[in-house]
Parts: C-alpha cells; sequence; structure tokens
C-alpha cells in the first residue's frame, strides 16, 4: 500500500514538473505592419522576422493609399508608420505599438528578439 502511495505522489509531482515547464515553453508571436511611405525600412526592419523569431511576419507598404484599402480600421495618417502586434493562440492580434518614431519600433523588436518570451 505504501509503495502504491509513493509511486503516486512521484507521478503525480513528476506531471506537476512537466506541466510547469511545458507552460514557460510557450511563446508570444508578433505581427508587423510598416507603412514606409517615401523611406526604405525594409533593410531595417527584415532582420527581425524569422522562423525562429517571435516575429513571424513583417508586410511593407509604399503607399499609405494602398496601406489604408487593406487595413482601413488603422490609424493611417502619415507615413512612416509601424504597426506591432502580438498574436493570440486563437490567431487574434492585439496592438502593442503604433508609432511614427522607427527607432522606438526597432528598440521594442530588439527586445522582443531579445527575451524570447
Amino acid at each position: 500500500m505504501k509503495k502504491i502511495l509513493m509511486l503516486s505522489l512521484l507521478v503525480g509531482y513528476i506531471f506537476i514538473l512537466l506541466s510547469g515547464c511545458a507552460q514557460n515553453t510557450i511563446q508570444k508571436h508578433y505581427y508587423v505592419l510598416v507603412v514606409e511611405g517615401e523611406e526604405d525600412l525594409i533593410k531595417e526592419f527584415d532582420k527581425y522576422a524569422s522562423v525562429k523569431n517571435p516575429v513571424i511576419e513583417i508586410d511593407y507598404y509604399k503607399n499609405m493609399k494602398d496601406a489604408k484599402k487593406k487595413f482601413p480600421s488603422y490609424s493611417i495618417e502619415d507615413s512612416p508608420v509601424v504597426f506591432i502586434f502580438s498574436i493570440s493562440k486563437e490567431k487574434d492580434k492585439n496592438l502593442e505599438l503604433r508609432t511614427n518614431d522607427n527607432d522606438k519600433s526597432l528598440r521594442m523588436l530588439k527586445s522582443i528578439k531579445n527575451d524570447k518570451s
């Protein structure tokens, strides 16, 4: 009886450890929309998108008119403008940052890449 109890406790303990580890390996993913306008920002942003990195996709638009047509609910009034979205397991996009400051968006992407949360 003691052996069964000890074995049950051991299996339960292992299960708790494994479930805790599995939760920590869930990685947050990001989608980035860049409306460049006259600037050429692909080289600056492209290094952050990769299958291995949390930033899984970056879309670039030169023309604000095309970007407004594709994303009418986003506030695209001037360029350059960068939108950074986190993507949930349900594939919902949540806006994390909207900025006209390229340096600010690049700092955030760098921190995302380094954190790999």
